[in-house]
């Protein structure tokens, strides 16, 4: 006799199935539903080792699947500081709490932070070097906008980074510039990359520990699948560390991976091939930017943005330059 591991009853059960819209229970074994139905369905397969879930009439869906997010990332970030604006709605709010975080830690340590939507903030406008170095004038400090296509930094994260008054806009990136032609700590997309070359990368252990803690999150908000639109660039650790995290049970979000181009050659060198994984991982296939985001005003635009600072925005590669790649990928 074949028996259920876990059998759910008393439940408003969303089935999906136009046949059957709603259940009143239902039986799983292994990573299969193997009954849906009433709860007197149950009864021939449920046995001592079964375990039997009340539900108490509340509702069970099926797990969501997100379709872009960055679940790595996402989990680097909720190891950092959340400098959201339910967190912080103005900016007295955010460097009182960079403040804080710099009081615990040694003079040169990074302050990382993310979720900053100045859209959302009391004030209208995104945190300034000015604003960041007086928080912490003795810790860079990075802070990602909600959309990762903008950070802010303070001073001393612009002079590690070798960042001056006239350091030139990178290809595909901008260093946001006031009136006065004075950096702002404002850096759009490829101009993250000064910043972000003097940081320290996370190791294996810290990129697994981010893993697991996203899946956490991600379960307890229903989410079983996801793609991850866009692995980072330190493929020697980020690799590894999908792969054990898969294999030693952290990664419970069934995850397909998107690489960046300037990574694919690394991936090749690794000998991986297309849809490299098992069942709750895959590496898939690349992600090409053309432009940026509009809250971050690196989007690519005709007319200049109402923030005159951003001109018309971020135009990463033309045409012909995405068609070669492509045909490299």
């Amino acid at each position: 006799m074949f028996y259920a591991e876990k059998v759910f009853i008393n439940g408003n059960i969303i089935t999906m199935n136009p046949a059957q819209p709603r259940a009143e229970a239902v039986a799983v074994f292994g990573d299969r539903i193997i009954a849906v139905g009433s709860n007197s369905d149950m009864q021939t397969i449920i046995n001592a080792d079964t375990k039997v879930i009340n539900l108490e009439g509340k509702t069970m869906i099926p797990g969501l699947n997100e379709g872009h997010a960055h679940l790595l990332q996402f989990g680097l970030d909720s190891l950092n500081l959340d400098v959201g604006p339910e967190q912080c709605p103005n900016l007295h709010v955010m460097k009182k709490k960079i403040a804080e975080r710099a009081a615990t830690l040694e003079p040169g340590v990074w302050i990382q932070g993310w979720g900053w939507d100045e859209v959302r903030m009391e004030e209208g406008r995104a945190p300034s070097v000015e604003d960041l170095t007086e928080a912490a004038p003795n810790n860079p400090v990075i802070l990602i906008r909600t959309c990762y296509h903008m950070v802010a930094v303070n001073q001393m994260a612009l002079d590690m980074a070798g960042i001056t008054d006239n350091t030139p806009d990178p290809e595909g990136g901008k260093i946001v510039r006031g009136a006065n032609g004075k950096a702002t700590g404002l850096l759009q997309d490829t101009a993250q990359d000064y910043v972000r070359a003097v940081i320290p990368p996370p190791g294996k252990d810290q990129l697994k520990k981010a893993m697991a803690q996203a899946a956490k999150i991600y379960n307890s908000q229903g989410i079983t699948s996801t793609t991850d639109a866009g692995m980072l660039t330190e493929v020697r650790d980020e690799i590894p560390a999908w792969c054990e995290a898969s294999k030693e049970g952290l990664l419970t979000v069934r995850t397909t991976t998107l690489m960046l181009p300037d990574i694919v050659s690394k991936v090749r060198e690794l000998g991986l091939p297309s849809n490299f994984g098992n069942d709750m991982l895959k590496f898939g296939c690349a992600k090409f930017f053309m432009d940026g985001s509009v809250g971050g005003g690196t989007a690519g635009m005709t007319k200049p943005y109402l923030k005159s600072e951003y001109g018309t925005g971020l135009i990463y590669m033309e045409q012909e330059e995405l068609s070669s790649k492509i045909k490299d990928v």
